[in-house]
């Protein structure tokens, strides 16, 4: 089988182009199939011959599984997803099968196919955390960004340091996606985490560089004319990770040169620069950006916050003030506004911004209309919003939400639709597979549709959550 997961990527034109393209090096036949076995393992005990035996003939099923086994094995995928396929209509609450399923069909660029048998593997297992990062993997790939960064997320707080390699992965493609939802810092620090501050990848260095320069763009949505800006600000990053402050400040000084009136440079010197206790260099460089962004609540902040430091609590005051005038729902600036004016000894107004800031938090994060259209290719500024329908349409349930769903599928329940109230449970339980009163729901509607595999599948997973129901 070919290894399309090369971290290298080398058949992209440029490292900007090149950079989204890191796949999974452990989906290559020699470490791919240690993982996907040793976790089936894990799945095992509770699928293969579970509390509730299908009514179905057990000689077909078992003969399907000793099939799906072997073309596997050999390298048949065809015939092994065939089979996994047939299996599954026999028995669905096979947990091992649909994690073969997916990684199957993952390794085969069957995505769309490959979420459903992901999303089949998290309903029947919440707890499996790699199940959760593949499925926001093959999300990623079909561009459901939204659900690709929910699940990536539970992937990780389920399952980091299952396989170093799946984590290595994961992060990298949710740090895209925190870096497209304009949650630079906390990026930064997951790559860090990730790949460490030796050896960084053209990936990383380019991701890092998106970071620098707050652009909420993936890098494949970059425009090819913007690359070696991209790639100079990732050398910054590379150097601010490593905590090299000197060098750091050496290229931005080098960048602003050649980049004056570019958005967030002056921001990222100035940020550098703080860091280095360099206040009045600080400040300058960040007054020269409320030039170039005046529209920015951000640069505000800092500027508070240098000021502060510099102990000019009014000026700070004033600063965080027009801060919080341009972004009043922001948590970063009523929180600089307060602890600005406890500078000022002002209690009483400092103890409302502060808990303003609570209230707010944690930070809404908002593109920037300008730096998306400053960075971003045409062809993706044309077409996104159509992308983004066409993945809503094959990612089932994409763009509704739980409340929504769950409210769809109780009001088709008391109708008496039991099609519809099945179809809304089921999406509403891949958004949340906790929902007990929604499975139970779902275990009884498919039951009383003689839908029998699938309840048994339901009332499963009901009874393992609650034993005490049983």
């Amino acid at each position: 089988m070919k290894n399309k997961y090369n971290c290298v990527a080398a058949r992209c034109e440029s490292p900007a182009r090149g950079a989204h393209l890191l796949r999974p090096a452990f989906l290559s036949r020699r470490t791919f199939r240690p993982f996907v076995l040793v976790f089936a393992s894990l799945l095992s005990i509770q699928t293969l011959y579970g509390r509730f035996p299908s009514q179905d003939a057990p000689s077909t099923f078992e003969s399907l599984v000793k099939s799906a086994a072997a073309a596997r094995e050999s390298g048949r995928s065809g015939d092994a997803i065939r089979d996994y396929k047939q299996a599954l209509e026999l028995r669905p609450e096979w947990s091992e099968g649909w994690w073969y399923l997916g990684t199957l069909q993952y390794d085969s660029d069957q995505y769309a196919e490959a979420i459903r048998s992901f999303q089949g593997l998290v309903q029947l297992a919440p707890g499996a955390g790699p199940g959760w990062s593949f499925l926001g993997l093959c999300e990623f790939e079909i561009k459901d960004y939204a659900n690709s960064l929910e699940h990536l997320k539970k992937g990780m707080s389920l399952a980091e340091g299952d396989d170093p390699e799946l984590t290595r992965v994961a992060k990298y493609h949710l740090s895209l996606l925190l870096i497209r939802s304009g949650s630079f810092d906390e990026a930064t620090h997951l790559l860090v985490t990730a790949f460490g501050q030796n050896h960084v990848s053209v990936q990383v260095k380019t991701a890092l560089g998106l970071a620098v320069l707050r652009v909420p763009l993936l890098p494949e949505e970059i425009d090819a004319s913007r690359d070696a800006l991209v790639q100079a600000a990732g050398e910054v990053g590379v150097s601010l990770v490593r905590n090299d402050t000197a060098k750091a400040l050496e290229k931005l000084l080098a960048l602003l040169k050649d980049h004056p009136n570019v958005p967030y440079i002056h921001y990222a010197y100035g940020r550098a620069l703080f860091s280095a206790d360099r206040l009045k260099d600080a400040a300058r460089e960040l007054r020269d950006e409320t030039r170039v962004s005046p529209e920015s609540g951000l640069v505000r902040v800092e500027m508070s916050r240098v000021l502060l430091r510099m102990r000019r609590p009014q000026e700070a005051v004033r600063s965080a003030e027009e801060a919080v005038k341009l972004v009043p729902d922001s948590s970063e600036a009523h929180r600089a506004l307060g602890q600005a004016l406890k500078a000022l000894r002002n209690d009483e107004r400092s103890v409302q911004e502060l808990a303003a800031a609570e209230k707010l938090a944690p930070e809404k994060t908002k593109s920037e209309k300008r730096i998306v259209r400053l960075y971003g290719q045409q062809s993706f500024l044309n077409n996104s919003s159509r992308v983004q329908a066409t993945a809503t349409q094959v990612n089932t349930g994409a763009g509704e939400g739980f409340d929504e769903l769950s409210r769809q599928a109780a009001e088709a329940q008391q109708a008496g639709n039991a099609s519809k109230a099945i179809e809304a449970y089921q999406k509403a339980l891949q958004l949340r597979p906790e929902w007990d009163d929604g499975r139970w729901n779902l275990a009884m509607l498919c039951f009383s549709t003689a839908r029998y595999p699938e309840a048994i599948a339901s009332l499963k997973i009901f009874l393992e959550r609650k034993p005490a129901f049983g």
